[in-house]
């Protein structure tokens, strides 16, 4: 029996000494600006690109007009909540 907690104290001991041995690891750090898209999911082809012409108006209203300071209003309300 004793030879058995021997044997068994020797693997625990050799069991622990392998867990904390050095690894030996490789670290590559690439920068993020080399870093490329990563490829699609699936092989289909990319929907098409929707071309858009319309001109958009400028908002003809709440635009603020300058007008001489004689001629401003001394105070305005401003709404609020």
């Amino acid at each position: 029996m004793a030879g058995l907690v021997v044997i068994f104290a020797i693997l625990l001991g050799v069991n622990f000494w392998l867990s904390h041995r050095p690894k030996e690891t490789s670290t590559i750090v690439v920068p993020y600006r080399e870093l490329a898209a990563p490829p699609p999911l699936t092989d289909a082809p990319p929907p098409p690109k929707v071309q858009v012409t319309t001109q958009v108006a400028p908002p003809a209203a709440a635009v603020p007009v300058p007008v001489p300071d004689a001629e401003a209003p001394t105070e305005q309300k401003i709404a609020s909540q």
